[in-house]
């Protein structure tokens, strides 16, 4: 009889390395000079370096929930234990037979509420008293990743506008560094030793986004009327 072999996958680890090295180099396969400084060029290169922010942005965003629904998890998982934590876990949020049923309650419906029941629950100052930049900057990512990358709006000018602000105003790096640094606010209140992923990668590292100079084959499906 076959040996069952189970992995184990980290993905805080993996989202954030990804995260992490999503800003990387635009290469434009076989393109002359001429080619590069061509409206079709700029374009085509714009939209790369737009989609190497936008991984960052949503696996930064990733990172942090996936974090936080694990930590609930154990939360929950020990919710009978004779502990402050159990406690505290059961007067905020009740006793439920799935963790699964906790998902439409509204008190950690939305990210930044569950980060601060999580908070409470492990009895830990709230973030955005002990780092109100980390927080606000944290609530920059969310609105960014989720209302906008996540669900974004058909208007061009608006789209022109986020997406500007969004590769021109914030430094390179900004949000995944936001979810590492708050990751690691949990770390350092628990007490526990701070993973070395936390700082630079050791897994994956993603090596450039490659524009395409030729025109792809058309589709049969297109959007649009």
């Amino acid at each position: 009889m076959a040996r069952t072999v189970r992995y184990r996958y980290d993905l805080s680890r993996i989202y954030l390395e990804l995260a992490r090295s999503a800003l990387m180099p635009v290469h434009v396969r076989k393109a002359t000079p001429r080619y590069l400084q061509s409206k079709a060029g700029r374009s085509r290169r714009l939209q790369a370096a737009f989609a190497s922010v936008s991984i960052s942005v949503i696996y930064s965003y990733l990172t942090i929930e996936s974090f936080v629904n694990y930590q609930l998890f154990q939360c929950w998982t020990n919710r009978h234990r004779d502990s402050q934590a159990a406690t505290r876990f059961l007067d905020l949020l009740g006793d439920r037979a799935t963790f699964e049923a906790y998902r439409k309650d509204k008190r950690v419906r939305e990210l930044s509420e569950r980060i601060k029941v999580l908070y409470r629950i492990l009895g830990y100052p709230p973030v955005h008293a002990s780092a109100p930049t980390l927080w606000m900057e944290f609530l920059e990512l969310l609105e960014t990743a989720r209302h906008f990358l996540v669900h974004p709006l058909p208007d061009p000018l608006v789209v022109d506008e986020r997406i500007g602000a969004l590769m021109m105003e914030n430094p390179a790096g900004l949000y995944s560094r936001v979810a590492s640094d708050l990751l690691a606010d949990m770390y350092r209140q628990s007490g526990a030793r701070q993973p070395m992923w936390l700082k630079r990668n050791g897994l994956i590292q993603l090596l450039g986004i490659q524009v395409l100079t030729r025109r792809p084959v058309a589709s049969p499906m297109r959007e649009g009327p």
